[in-house]
């Protein structure tokens, strides 16, 4: 088998998934922006290729040879104002990144979607993903537009080359130097007693969802969708699992009332449009006030995958991390 490449191996996902096929004993190349720091890779015996995400050449030359790719790199900007950005990277950097693996000659590509693809439920039940149905009202929110526009390129590519596309839960566990999920850790340790949305989501340790990319980009044999998710969390028990991992005395003591979705919703839809750049945005809302609950069993039928490490343990992986390097004041 030949190496395989990895978009954004210097992220979350994409360096565990550098170092989980390195382990199995796999040639990997790591594709890195110009100027990022990598020391995650810093140990591991990996090829290094630098270039932006849309540069055919560095990305054709780094795809010489390989088996297959792993493209975990992606925009996570939830305001308009990124909206261009927002479709260079996770629209035409996936374009990009096809068109140079199947000049290449490259037989297989494994893609990183979400599971905020899928239409929000106003209940927890643990639903099976409908890969036929989108989110309603993708213009309102820009992330999920791109990522809209990533999966109809990738269908066009799916007669060229194996397509997988992985759409992916929160991620939790040691690493998040950019703070995904790290930032609700950090809220939590300022704040000792907060509130929580009434939503829930489904959600995945990275080592567990880092594994089911090294299948899927080993094993899968056809162009298939699948799910990862481990474990489904209402907000509540979620963010007061992690107070209590971040803070002794911490707590949610409160949830939103779901009577102020749709005032929320409103108010976050009027300030994106003005172009406040607030974190406070319709995606955050619709997130937090929906359930994005979805089984993965045919993941597990499919890959032979199935989650080892349970998310209490990956929030305590993820805290000792934060501590560690930085991101959070000592316990």
């Amino acid at each position: 088998m030949g190496p395989v490449l990895v978009t954004g191996a210097a992220g979350f996902l994409g360096s565990t998934v550098c170092r989980q096929l390195v382990e199995a004993g796999l040639p990997v190349r790591a594709y890195l922006r110009p100027g990022t720091a990598h020391p995650t890779l810093d140990a591991l015996p990996v090829e290094r290729h630098w270039g932006d995400i849309n540069d055919t050449v560095a990305l054709r030359r780094a795809l010489h040879g390989c088996f297959s790719v792993v493209h975990t790199v992606v925009l996570g900007r939830y305001s308009r104002r990124y909206w261009n950005a927002l479709h260079r990277i996770n629209a035409q950097g996936t374009r990009s990144v096809l068109e140079a693996a199947v000049a290449a000659g490259v037989g297989q590509a494994v893609l990183l979607d979400t599971i905020s693809a899928f239409p929000a439920a106003r209940d927890s039940a643990v639903r099976v993903p409908d890969f036929g149905i989108e989110a309603a009202g993708l213009s309102r929110y820009p992330y999920l537009h791109s990522k809209r526009e990533a999966r109809r390129i990738a269908d066009a590519f799916r007669d060229a080359l194996r397509v997988v596309s992985l759409y992916c839960s929160p991620l939790y566990g040691a690493g998040d130097k950019h703070n995904h999920t790290g930032v609700i850790f950090q809220a939590l340790q300022r704040h000792r007693f907060a509130l929580a949305p009434p939503g829930g989501t489904s959600v995945v340790c990275v080592e567990d969802a880092a594994r089911a990319c090294v299948l899927a980009a080993t094993r899968t044999q056809a162009s298939t969708r699948l799910v990862v998710s481990s474990e489904h969390w209402s907000f509540r028990a979620l963010y007061d699992r992690i107070a209590s991992s971040v803070r002794p005395d911490a707590g949610v003591r409160w949830t939103i009332p779901s009577c102020c979705f749709y005032p929320g919703i409103a108010a976050a839809t009027l300030l994106d449009r003005l172009g406040s750049g607030s974190q406070f945005t319709p995606y955050l809302v619709r997130n937090g006030f929906r359930f994005r609950c979805f089984d993965a069993t045919d993941t597990q039928r499919r890959l032979g995958w199935t989650p080892r490490i349970a998310i209490g343990d990956a929030i305590d992986m993820q805290t000792d991390w934060m501590r560690r390097h930085g991101h959070l004041a000592a316990g």
